[in-house]
């Protein structure tokens, strides 16, 4: 796990045959195998990632691939696990989004990355610190219009209805509403199951 002060990531190369993704889902689908199952004697895969918002999080330009077979920095990230009403599993590498319609009544936003496309919903989120960053908050109309605009710099927290926890595990329960993995709407939930994979796969941007 990151602590403060301590540098993040070391210089490596990222092979030729490195596989490069232009957005967080397909890398989460192709972690998913990794930290699924006993990865304890596999070698830490590494990729290229040329897009999506664990991309910008991390700095990204969008250019990896100029730098296939070349020395660059590695940089350790954390892949969270989402299990579905006690049944379906995803990895996921940037966010997990629990919530109806228009943002309406309950919503959970689990980050990962500190990005949701320009929004940063949890300001403190690092991909590499061994933690989930879960928002929850109910907002009325007005409230969620003004959060939305201040999203985009992170300062709608502190709000007295919206919490954030950092947190390696949790679960919790709500009424069904769309879930969206990583950018992708994988139906409906009524209960989420989180967790955190460390370090799970080195990442070049």
């Amino acid at each position: 796990m990151l602590r403060p002060g301590e540098p993040w990531g070391s210089l490596g190369v990222l092979e030729p045959s490195a596989p490069v993704f232009s957005n967080d889902r397909d890398l989460a689908t192709f972690i998913q195998p990794f930290v699924m199952n006993d990865a304890s004697n596999r070698a830490t895969p590494v990729v290229g990632l040329a897009g999506g918002d664990l991309c910008a999080t991390l700095g990204g330009r969008g250019d990896v691939a100029d730098r296939l077979g070349c020395k660059t920095m590695l940089l350790p990230v954390d892949v969270g696990l989402a299990v579905v009403d006690g049944q379906a599993q995803h990895a996921f590498v940037a966010h997990v989004l629990w919530r109806a319609r228009f943002w309406r009544g309950p919503a959970v936003a689990a980050m990962n990355a500190d990005l949701l496309g320009a929004w940063r919903p949890a300001p403190r989120a690092h991909p590499g610190d061994g933690k989930l960053d879960v928002v929850q908050g109910q907002l009325g109309l007005r409230e969620r219009l003004i959060a939305r605009k201040r999203a985009r710099t992170g300062d709608h927290v502190p709000h007295p209805d919206i919490a954030i926890a950092r947190t390696t595990q949790t679960s919790i329960t709500l009424r069904r509403r769309p879930l969206w993995i990583d950018g992708t709407n994988v139906g409906s939930c009524a209960r989420l199951e989180l967790s955190l994979a460390p370090q799970a796969v080195l990442v070049a941007v």
